[in-house]
């Protein structure tokens, strides 16, 4: 009795060693190998895993942000809508009294300085490099046209002023021209400094917040301290991580 027991235990393991014993892939010529995608792409695999990944130190990804809220919207707003105003009482005035002035550039300025001002409005919602190049550009180029129109009316009117005797009339118009223009120039200047300051910092990982646009213009969007990025915990954690 004892020894049918024994066998029939013996039996039993023999059959579980058989049940649980893995089975062989059928093999694979090379030819068939190369034939078959699945086979090439499941060789490839293994072999990036097989392959020893290097510790990289790697940043949180939500400090790589392309595009993000400008902070200090008002200066964008402010900047644009002095733009557009200047713009568009240019491009009308210059409507109203080319016939007297013949001046040159008045409408391209006014078209110039409204574009500028549709690029600052733009700016004021993203902060991307491209937004604030072309924002620079755009403030650049109304910074020009604004100072060929000032020295052609300066020295228009210094023609029509000769030996105190004045055209009233196109002195007038030239004098509303130079100081729409110098209050632009000044408007562009400013849009200029603010975009290359904010440019040099555009891809850093987040900004602080002004208070107002002239706190802009004196620091520029500056990168915070790292206090202010991340926990002291969180700053162990990812140094234990990189000494992993």
């Amino acid at each position: 009795m004892h020894e049918t027991n024994s066998l029939r235990r013996e039996s039993r393991h023999a059959l579980a060693r058989q049940c649980h014993k893995p089975e062989k892939l059928p093999k694979y010529s090379s030819s068939s190998r190369a034939s078959d995608p699945l086979l090439v792409e499941y060789e490839r695999m293994e072999q990036r895993r097989e392959k020893p990944r290097p510790s990289i130190f790697r940043r949180p990804t939500h400090l790589y942000k392309p595009a993000r809220p400008w902070d200090c919207r008002v200066c964008g707003l402010l900047l644009g809508a002095l733009h557009v105003i200047f713009g568009s009482f240019l491009i009308i005035f210059d409507l109203a009294t080319n016939w007297i002035t013949e001046t040159v550039f008045a409408v391209m300025a006014g078209i110039c300085f409204v574009l500028t001002g549709i690029t600052s409005l733009i700016a004021s919602k993203r902060l991307d490099k491209g937004t604030i190049t072309i924002l620079v550009i755009f403030s650049f180029a109304s910074l020009v046209l604004t100072l060929a129109i000032v020295f052609e009316s300066i020295t228009s009117i210094n023609y029509l002023c000769h030996r105190g005797f004045c055209n009233t009339q196109e002195s007038t118009f030239r004098a509303c021209l130079l100081l729409v223009c110098l209050l632009e120039a000044v408007v562009s200047i400013v849009s200029a400094f603010v975009g290359i300051r904010s440019l040099m910092n555009a891809t850093q990982s987040d900004l602080i917040r002004f208070s107002s646009p002239l706190h802009v213009l004196l620091s520029g969007q500056e990168a915070p301290a790292l206090a202010r990025l991340m926990s002291r915990d969180q700053l162990q954690n990812l140094l234990l991580t990189f000494r992993k």
